[in-house]
């Protein structure tokens, strides 16, 4: 049979679980790594192969059409039997700064892409940051306000089914959304789509609203001075 006990108890055992998981996120937040963000980090080293491979491609195309122009120039060179001159000399120096100049345009584009590539890392590793620190505080919270309700809850002269359904929508409530939050940073899967209904924070407002009106009738029925 329910009473105010058993209620205050079952919100009590829920708040600690909640609150041991919660608290279970700190090493995470200064880590940042875990099982559930293994494959993401290899599908983004993937793609860092993948564009740095095709960086030097297009960078390395100038120096295969330049190689071959100088190619055809040796080969009709070598056909005429032209005697080298001061044009020629003038044009070697200009196809070695042009080879030059398409090296540095090869580092620079290196560079480039290292520091977007590395600049996407931070970016995704200060996301996991902020997620994993909203899933830690939330939980925390709201595991102490349901504890704290349930101290609350067992003291108020009120029916039973109005203790019941304070205490249950409070329970629910809290793991509908910050134990969503948690869950999802342990790798739990398919807790998206119940996030996005706002059950979540629809019942915890439900619970604070039937403890108001605990709270509200004990002091109509007792006083307001009687606890």
């Amino acid at each position: 049979m329910f009473t105010r006990e058993v209620i205050a108890r079952v919100m009590q055992l829920s708040a600690l679980a909640l609150f041991f998981l919660a608290m279970g996120l700190g090493p995470k937040m200064v880590t940042v790594q875990g099982p559930a963000h293994a494959p993401a980090k290899q599908s983004l080293g993937q793609s860092l192969a993948d564009l740095q491979a095709s960086v030097d491609a297009v960078a390395a195309l100038p120096d295969m059409h330049m190689k071959q122009d100088m190619s055809d120039e040796n080969a009709e060179d070598t056909e005429g039997m032209a005697a080298p001159s001061t044009d020629d000399a003038a044009e070697g120096a200009g196809m070695s700064g042009m080879k030059d100049a398409m090296a540095a345009r090869h580092d620079l584009v290196s560079a480039t892409a290292a520091a977007v590539l590395a600049n996407a890392e931070r970016d995704k590793n200060e996301g996991e940051r902020r997620s994993t620190r909203g899933a830690h505080a939330h939980g925390n919270l709201e595991s102490l306000w349901v504890f704290a309700a349930s101290l609350l809850l067992i003291r108020l002269s009120v029916p039973i089914w109005l203790t019941a359904g304070a205490g249950g929508a409070l329970i629910l409530g809290s793991w509908l959304h910050s134990g969503i939050f948690v869950g999802m940073q342990y790798g739990v899967p398919g807790l998206l789509p119940l996030l996005k209904t706002g059950a979540g924070p629809f019942l915890l407002m439900l619970g604070v609203g039937l403890l108001g009106l605990s709270v509200l009738l004990h002091w109509w029925r007792n006083g307001a001075g009687e606890a």
